[in-house]
């Protein structure tokens, strides 16, 4: 190399400018792949979260249509905000009367402002169009199998409920929410999280009596007993000091 001092300081910010513009194509390069890992990771959530919707429950509970959602919902519709148009489309039979859901035939009777589902375990789900007649309203779930659901199951999907009325003389108990009523039979054993409802009735958000404003009480039907929720195990106690033997 020549010992000139020009030269010199030639070679000395080429090579500056070289380091810099490896420097600057090495970050984009590092940017880049930040930004695809970025991608992936929140894709990934995306699809955990769409699976866990969907098998965060047991199987007998996914072949009957419930999911994780909010609001609560149903085989993916919702009260008061799923157009009564789009159940129809989806739920009322086609070939022989049947509709194809999770994998499963199903059969489907239709009527007026109603759609009857006939579920695995010889459950029934029937759609009730809304009072707005727009949308769906009151979905009502019947299930005469005690492996279906479970009131522990119940509330891990919808929470807390606000209250439970007893209803001593027909021997069964409802868990209330603001949007859900789960009628139970009590059994001998008393309530327990492993106790089955039998029916579910999903509210229609644009029926409001003037009668029983507060779903979280029964102040129609005589004999009632409206108490707060105190967990399953306290109630349980509760609810075996009222004369429930047959």
């Amino acid at each position: 190399m020549s010992d000139d001092p020009t030269a010199l300081r030639r070679f000395e910010r080429g090579a500056k400018e070289k380091q810099s513009t490896h420097t600057i194509r090495d970050t984009r390069l590092f940017l880049r792949f930040c930004i695809l890992c970025m991608g992936v990771m929140f894709g990934a959530c995306l699809t955990a979260y769409a699976v866990g919707a969907h098998t965060g429950l047991p199987t007998a509970m996914l072949q009957q249509g419930f999911m994780i959602c909010s609001p609560p919902c149903l085989m993916d519709v919702t009260p008061g905000l799923t157009q009564w148009q789009i159940v129809q489309t989806r739920f009322t039979g086609q070939a022989q009367n049947t509709v194809e859901y999770a994998g499963q035939l199903l059969r489907s009777r239709s009527q007026p402002s109603a759609i009857i589902l006939t579920l695995p375990q010889e459950s029934e789900i029937t759609f009730h169009r809304s009072i707005d007649a727009q949308h769906l309203g009151r979905i009502h779930y019947w299930s005469p199998n005690e492996h279906t659901l479970s009131l522990g199951w119940i509330i891990m999907l919808y929470g807390q409920p606000c209250a439970i009325t007893l209803y001593p003389q027909a021997k069964t108990v409802t868990i209330r929410y603001p949007f859900l009523l789960v009628n139970i039979d009590i059994p001998p054993a008393g309530l327990t999280a492993q106790s089955a409802p039998i029916t579910l009735d999903f509210t229609d958000p644009a029926f409001k009596p003037d009668f029983q404003p507060d779903l979280c009480i029964d102040n129609v039907t005589a004999g009632a007993v409206n108490l707060e929720w105190q967990g399953i195990s306290r109630l349980r106690h509760v609810i075996q000091s009222f004369d429930i033997s047959p």
